[in-house]
């Protein structure tokens, strides 16, 4: 009668083999799987960093949209007020020097005002800028922070 080949030997090295490949296959499946996690609670920072910083800078436009046009109306109401006081003490000039001075006067004025109006709105914007400009340090340091 033949001999059988022994097939427990190689059986077992199949499984063994079979099992050694599920083994790279599952570590491989798991290291993706770590590595993707990562990559996707790091992007989360930094998209959650993109609108904080966008958020700030949105609320910082409305402010200086708010302040330029209260700013306006002042400059309105004060100019407006200021042509009313010329056209008064106009209405009393008696002679033509006066009203040189007077119209020098009232042209000054409308000046100073305008100065006035636009150095406060530009020292506002430069503030806002800066602090647009800080919060969107920190909020970057943080995202890099919860990132690593």
């Amino acid at each position: 009668m033949a001999k059988r080949p022994d097939t427990t030997n190689s059986r077992a090295f199949a499984d063994q083999s079979a099992d050694q490949a599920m083994n790279a296959a599952n570590f491989g499946a798991n290291w993706f799987r770590e590595i993707a996690e990562q990559g996707l609670n790091q992007s989360r920072a930094v998209l959650d960093g993109y609108l904080s910083i966008s958020k700030k800078a949105v609320e910082s436009v409305d402010r200086q949209t708010t302040d330029v046009s209260n700013r306006s109306m002042l400059i309105a109401e004060e100019t407006l007020t200021n042509a009313y006081d010329f056209a008064h003490k106009l209405v009393s000039v008696r002679e033509p020097q006066q009203l040189a001075t007077l119209q020098t006067e009232f042209v000054r004025r409308q000046a100073e005002i305008f100065a006035d109006q636009m150095k406060d709105v530009s020292e506002n914007m430069r503030q806002e800028t800066a602090d647009v400009a800080a919060t969107s340090m920190r909020v970057a340091q943080r995202s890099k922070r919860r990132s690593a």
